[in-house]
């Protein structure tokens, strides 16, 4: 059985679970079509392979159970966009679920998941698992799943990073003070659902994207966090008042390699 402590991007998606489901969504596209009954044998197969099974959270803790696992089959789809947008709204169950939804549509294929269980570069670890069974490329194998025993704190103390407690709490509070001019989403909808839309870009597009950003002195990420502010700005839910002018976004950092 295979233990770990909740990280502080876990306990996050928990919490946003409470009001709307949390689920993501990554996809690939193969250059020719595989039957689904090799498909489901090999998402099966990597799933025993990598020690995933159903996760049980219990507290601040949470285990992957290999005893009492139920692995859907791939479910066959015509509208990629549909799918995904039934499925975003979907909840998975909890505390105790299977968190993976394997699909298919066409020549795409991919996996919707429970947010907290894994980030983006965990999810492709396990496609690129899924792939590696699926195309007989032992290459591309990642390895078995090893979930962290303790918590972030261990890991990014003080004393491992070299960071400080008190500079680090004037951050906090200059934070909080910075949130109460912060546009708010109003809750007396209870519709939350969300939609998806998938759009195809040109290689090119990347390309571009790649020398302006280094013109800028700024990276990809960068361009596209604030591309994502404007088009929420204008576009999005959370309306300007008087008081509350500021638009706030979050973007995710992997830290594993930070950790001496």
């Amino acid at each position: 059985m295979n233990c770990g402590c909740l990280n502080v991007f876990q306990k996050t998606q928990i919490l946003w679970e409470t009001i709307h489901p949390y689920n993501a969504a990554q996809f690939i596209t193969l250059d020719h079509p595989i039957s689904i009954d090799e498909l489901n044998h090999t998402f099966h197969r990597t799933i025993r392979a990598m020690g995933l099974g159903t996760f049980v959270r219990n507290g601040r803790n949470y285990r992957i159970d290999y005893s009492d696992v139920w692995m859907p089959n791939i479910s066959v789809v015509s509208d990629l966009e549909d799918h995904l947008s039934q499925e975003l709204n979907t909840p998975f169950t909890s505390p105790r679920s299977f968190p993976f939804r394997p699909f298919v549509c066409g020549q795409q294929v991919g996996l919707v998941y429970q947010h907290w269980v894994a980030d983006s570069l965990s999810i492709r670890t396990l496609m690129r698992g899924w792939m590696s069974c699926l195309l007989n490329r032992p290459d591309l194998w990642p390895g078995r799943i090893r979930l962290a025993e303790t918590g972030m704190l261990s890991w990014f103390s003080p004393a491992n990073c070299e960071w400080s407690v008190v500079s680090q709490g004037c951050e906090v509070i200059g934070f909080s003070a910075a949130m109460k001019h912060v546009r708010r989403i109003e809750t007396t909808n209870p519709d939350q659902s969300v939609r998806v839309r998938v759009v195809d870009l040109d290689v090119s597009v990347l390309e571009q994207l790649r020398s302006a950003a280094k013109v800028a002195g700024v990276t990809v990420g960068d361009m596209l966090l604030t591309a994502a502010t404007v088009a929420c700005a204008e576009q999005g839910p959370s309306m300007a008042t008087r008081k509350r002018q500021n638009l706030a976004m979050g973007t995710i950092v992997d830290l594993r390699h930070r950790n001496p």
